[in-house]
C-alpha cells in the first residue's frame, strides 16, 4: 500500500513539475515575459540599487511624481535580491515557479487536516491544468505570484492559529499580510476587517495579546506612507488609486456614459486641468476630489460598472493573459474590457463569436471552471466541519479583493486568491461524491 501511495505521489509531482517546466520553456523561447507593469518593476529594482529610491520610471526622463509612490517596493526588492545571485530575468521566473509549486504543497498540506475520502492529488491535477493563468504568471515579470504566495501563507498560518491556538501563528499570518501590502497596494485597507476579526477572536479566546498582531499591517502602511511624505511631500500609501480612477476606470466609465468621442473629450479635459497643478500634494487631493465628484455625478452608472467589474473578476477567462504570453498582438481598444465598457455583455457575446474556434473552446471551458470555483466557494460557506472563523477569513479575503479589483476586474487579479478557491473545491467534490454514493447504494 505504501508503495502505491508513493507511486501516486510521484506521478502527481512529475505532472506538476512537468507543466511548470513546459510553461517555463515556452517563456524562454518565446520571451513574452513582460507586460507594461513589468518594466516599472524592473526600473524600480534598478533605482533601489543605484539611487536607494522606489521610483519606478527612468530618472533620466521627465519626472512624474506619481511613480515615486505608485508601486510598493517589495517586488522590486525581490527582483533585486534574486539578480544579486543570477543577473537574469529568467532566474526570477525560475524562483516564481518554485513559489507556485510551494503553494500547491501548502494547499495539499492543510487539506490533509480534513481527512477526505478520496485522493486530493487527482482532483488538483485536473483543476490546475485547467487554470493556465497560474503557470503564465509564474513565467512573467509581474508581482502576481509573489502576492499569491504571501496571501496564501497568511491564510495557512491563520488556519494553523485556529488549529493549534499558538500565538506565534497569529503574528506570522499578520507578517505575511504586511508583506503582501508591500507587494501591491490593493490590500491597503484590509487591515480594518482583519483587525475587527482579531477583536472578535479576543472576546472568543480571552487572549487580548493577539490583537497586537493586527497592528503589524497598519504599522507597515503608516511607515511607507511616512516615507512617501518625505519623498514627495504627500502623506499617502500609493498613487495607484488616483491613477486608476482618472485613467482606465474613468475613461471606460465616460465612454460608457457619453459615448467614445464625448467621453474621451471629457477625460482629456480633466487630465489637462490636472497637468497644470505643480504641487504633488495638491495634485493628489485634487485627483481625489475629482474622482469622488465623478462617482457622485454618475453614481448609478458607476455602481453598475463596478459591480460588473466584480462579476468579471469572478468570470474572466484570462484570454488576454494567454494572448500576451503567446505573443498574439491585438489592436488598441479591441479587447474584452473595452468592448464591455462600450457594449456591455451583449458586446462581449459578439466579441467571442468573432474569435478563432480554439479560443471559443477555451473560453467555454474557462467559463465552466470559473462556475465551479464560485459554486465551491458558496458550498464551503455551509460546510459544517470547518471552523467558522476560517470561513469568515477566507470569504473576507476573496470578497475584499473582488471588491477592490474594481471596474476592471480580471483573471490576473483573481490569481492572487486562486489557492483559496482551490482550498474549497475538495469540500464540494466530497459533497457530490457522498450524494452520488447514497443515491446508488442499495436500500
Amino acid at each position: 500500500m505504501l508503495k502505491k501511495i508513493n507511486n501516486k505521489s510521484l506521478i502527481f509531482w512529475i505532472i506538476i513539475l512537468s507543466v511548470h517546466i513546459i510553461y517555463f520553456t515556452i517563456a524562454i523561447f518565446i520571451k513574452n515575459i513582460y507586460m507594461a507593469d513589468s518594466y516599472e518593476y524592473l526600473q524600480q529594482a534598478y533605482n533601489i540599487k543605484n539611487f536607494s529610491n522606489f521610483y519606478c520610471l527612468d530618472f533620466s526622463k521627465p519626472i512624474d511624481m506619481h511613480f515615486f509612490t505608485k508601486r510598493p517596493p517589495l517586488y522590486g526588492m525581490f527582483i533585486l535580491i534574486l539578480k544579486f545571485f543570477v543577473d537574469s530575468n529568467f532566474f526570477v521566473l525560475f524562483v516564481q515557479n518554485i513559489l507556485s509549486i510551494i503553494n500547491v504543497i501548502g494547499i495539499l498540506k492543510i487539506l490533509k487536516i480534513y481527512n477526505f475520502s478520496f485522493d486530493l492529488r487527482r482532483l488538483f491535477i485536473f483543476i490546475l491544468i485547467l487554470l493556465p493563468v497560474q503557470f503564465i504568471y509564474s513565467n512573467m515579470i509581474m508581482s502576481e505570484i509573489l502576492l499569491q504566495t504571501l496571501i496564501f501563507w497568511s491564510f495557512y498560518y491563520f488556519l494553523m492559529y485556529l488549529e493549534k491556538d499558538k500565538l506565534n501563528y497569529a503574528f506570522v499570518y499578520n507578517v505575511f499580510l504586511a508583506l503582501a501590502v508591500l507587494t501591491k497596494p490593493v490590500l491597503m485597507y484590509f487591515w480594518i476587517p482583519n483587525l475587527l476579526l482579531l477583536l472578535f477572536l479576543v472576546f472568543k479566546k480571552r487572549k487580548s495579546v493577539i490583537i497586537l498582531s493586527g497592528f503589524i499591517m497598519p504599522l507597515m502602511i503608516f511607515t511607507l506612507s511616512l516615507y512617501n511624505y518625505y519623498t514627495t511631500g504627500c502623506f499617502h500609501y500609493s498613487s495607484i488609486k488616483e491613477m486608476a480612477m482618472l485613467g482606465n476606470n474613468g475613461a471606460f466609465l465616460f465612454v460608457k456614459v457619453y459615448g467614445e468621442e464625448e467621453g474621451t473629450k471629457k477625460i482629456t479635459e480633466i487630465r489637462e486641468h490636472l497637468d497644470s497643478i505643480k504641487d504633488f500634494s495638491t495634485l493628489i487631493k485634487e485627483e481625489d476630489r475629482i474622482s469622488f465628484k465623478i462617482i457622485m455625478e454618475h453614481k448609478y452608472d458607476y455602481i453598475k460598472f463596478h459591480v460588473a467589474g466584480m462579476v468579471n473578476f469572478l468570470l474572466d477567462p484570462g484570454r488576454f493573459d494567454i494572448n500576451t504570453y503567446l505573443g498574439f498582438k491585438e489592436a488598441n481598444n479591441s479587447g474584452l474590457l473595452y468592448t464591455f465598457s462600450k457594449e456591455g455583455y451583449f458586446g462581449i457575446f459578439k466579441f467571442i463569436l468573432r474569435q478563432p474556434i480554439y479560443i471559443i473552446i477555451y473560453l467555454v471551458v474557462m467559463f465552466f471552471v470559473n462556475i465551479v470555483l464560485i459554486v465551491s466557494l458558496i458550498n464551503f460557506i455551509f460546510v459544517k466541519n470547518v471552523n467558522p472563523m476560517l470561513k469568515i477569513f477566507l470569504v473576507l479575503l476573496i470578497f475584499y479583493l473582488c471588491l477592490f479589483a474594481g471596474p476592471l476586474g480580471t483573471m490576473r487579479y483573481k490569481l492572487h486568491i486562486i489557492p483559496l478557491f482551490l482550498f474549497t473545491i475538495p469540500f464540494l467534490y466530497e459533497k457530490i461524491k457522498t450524494k452520488f454514493v447514497k443515491q446508488n447504494s442499495p436500500a
